[in-house]
């Protein structure tokens, strides 16, 4: 038994060292010894925890409780592995279990409380962060977390507050300082946002959170050059989802020798703000194939791309028939490194299809009279993460506008009839669908509805990418906290000549926004 115990010191002692691996070998020693020993059982699971294997960890964690029952920290970190499978309820329940064998154990409050932030449950959650600070005033974690709640909802300022007690309480805390500096950058406090992210990095260097969101900061601050070299840390940060091209093919480092494979890599309407580069960067190619979303086929085959070959993303291009690769959205760190750069971005690249366009226009003219304008608009974005913050009610835009010289075009993708509807009836105002285009999958028949319009009036989403791309003259309302495509304060679009930028101010209102486009429209008539 002594020489059990002297194996277990040792290898909790490399455990806390780091050094899992041979302490994992000795935590095996003592089961093939001892197969009933519950703190190796434990421990191995929670290095298994530590390198990603959660199902064994779940397992190791769940036979140390089948012998040692009594122990709150053992259902506290299955409860971790638990959530970490995404299995939120299950982990809810160990939460309860240590909690009622330790009433005070404070760390448990703090994972139940991320696990109901998990859930959307959010009051019920920063009771329980509360609940473990008031347990551990010295409780970094539980701090840091609550702003993170905290900013979930909306509420950056008081998520600030909660980041400075946690950082004062461990100022070599990382994700403290990263978290602080995405509360900045929610407030638009980007000097600030930016010396947080530094020092993440200073403490972390491999914060890949850190560097891609430093990335976007510069780039929304107009920091072309040091924003894209740290572009490239997108590809490493969980923030961001794209898949990276599986191929033995490298990425092009320069070489104008070379046939280089661009690949899309991001949503279509990235797609469309990208596709204005390559032009130029096919003069420094042998050749360029460019994969694009299969609803822009017809869109680059018959615009402004002459010697460069598209190819639907769907299809699998053979590496055999390229040198090198590059995704579509790494072009801005070679063609866009400043502001003047700018300048020979075209003013339309993709072509509409004539007579389809004329056939929607003379339509849309029959039902809107003599006489009568016509507006396109789109007024929601479904972007996962700040897609409610650019939306605002087709009613409020309606109303707001107050466009009775216009006839309004639906140029909204998804199923918006019923929403149509009762807009119509609320502000007497028509808004008209042409059924004959669907505005989602049909890509080159949105492009002719769009092109149809007088002015097309949008929140940011892939509508105002495929009206700037055609050259149309097009509104787009921001939301005080805009993507960093469109830059802070300008009215104006370094990436389309032809938008127009309105923007919220910091009480994030969309009636004044409407206000200043409805007077710029009539001045227009």
């Amino acid at each position: 038994m002594k020489s059990i115990d002297q194996k277990l010191r040792k290898a909790h002692a490399l455990h806390h060292q780091g050094d899992l691996s041979t302490a994992a070998t000795l935590y095996k020693e003592i089961l093939l010894v001892q197969p009933d020993n519950f703190d190796s059982l434990h421990l191995l699971g929670l290095i298994a925890h530590k390198e990603g294997n959660y199902t064994s960890a779940v397992s190791l964690i769940s036979q140390a409780i089948e012998i040692h029952p009594s122990n709150a920290n053992f259902y506290s970190n299955l409860g971790i592995s638990l959530f970490a499978l995404d299995e939120i309820q299950a982990s809810l329940h160990c939460y309860e279990v240590a909690i009622t064998l330790e009433p005070e154990f404070a760390m448990a409050y703090n994972n139940r409380a991320n696990a109901l932030k998990k859930q959307k449950r959010y009051s019920e959650s920063s009771f329980n962060f509360y609940w473990a600070i008031d347990l551990n005033a010295n409780y970094a974690e539980a701090y840091n977390n609550l702003g993170v709640l905290l900013r979930e909802i909306k509420r950056p300022e008081a998520a600030l507050v909660h980041y400075d007690r946690a950082i004062g309480l461990n100022n070599q805390f990382s994700e403290a300082f990263y978290n602080r500096a995405n509360a900045f950058w929610d407030l638009n406090q980007l000097d600030q946002a930016i010396e947080n992210y530094k020092k993440a990095i200073q403490l972390n260097r491999h914060h890949a959170n850190a560097y891609f969101n430093k990335s976007i900061t510069l780039l929304l601050k107009g920091l072309f050059e040091e924003g894209w070299d740290l572009y490239d840390w997108r590809w490493k940060s969980d923030e961001f989802d794209s898949p990276f091209l599986v191929t033995h093919r490298p990425l092009w480092d320069g070489d104008k020798n070379q046939v280089v494979l661009l690949w899309t890599e991001q949503g279509i309407g990235d797609e469309f703000m990208f596709l204005s580069l390559i032009n130029e960067f096919k003069t420094l190619c042998k050749k360029l194939i460019v994969q694009v979303d299969n609803r822009s086929m017809p869109l680059v085959s018959r615009s402004i791309f002459a010697g460069i070959t598209f190819i639907p993303k769907t299809l699998t291009v053979d590496p055999m028939e390229y040198d090198a690769h590059l995704p579509l959205a790494s072009l801005g760190k070679y063609l866009r490194r400043t502001k003047a750069c700018f300048k020979l971005n075209p003013i339309r690249y993709l072509i509409d299809e004539k007579q389809r366009t004329s056939n929607i226009r003379s339509q849309i003219q029959a039902v809107a009279g003599v006489g009568k304008k016509i507006c396109g608009i789109s007024w929601r974005s479904k972007n996962e993460k700040n897609g409610q913050e650019r939306s605002f009610t087709l009613s409020d835009l309606i109303e707001q506008l107050s466009l009775k010289n216009y006839q309004l075009v639906n140029l909204q993708y998804g199923d918006v009839q019923e929403e149509i509807e009762v807009a119509q009836q609320l502000t007497g105002q028509s808004v008209l669908s042409v059924s004959s285009v669907d505005n989602f999958y049909d890509m080159d028949g949105l492009a002719s509805l769009i092109m149809a319009c007088d002015v097309v009036v949008s929140a940011d989403n892939t509508t105002v990418h495929l009206a700037g791309a055609l050259g149309q003259d097009v509104r787009i309302l921001l939301p005080f906290k805009c993507d960093w495509r469109w830059m802070l304060e300008r009215q104006d679009s370094l990436w389309y000549p032809t938008v127009r930028l309105y923007r919220q101010d910091e009480k994030k209102q969309w009636e004044e926004v409407l206000n200043t486009l409805r007077a710029d429209l009539l001045n227009e008539r």
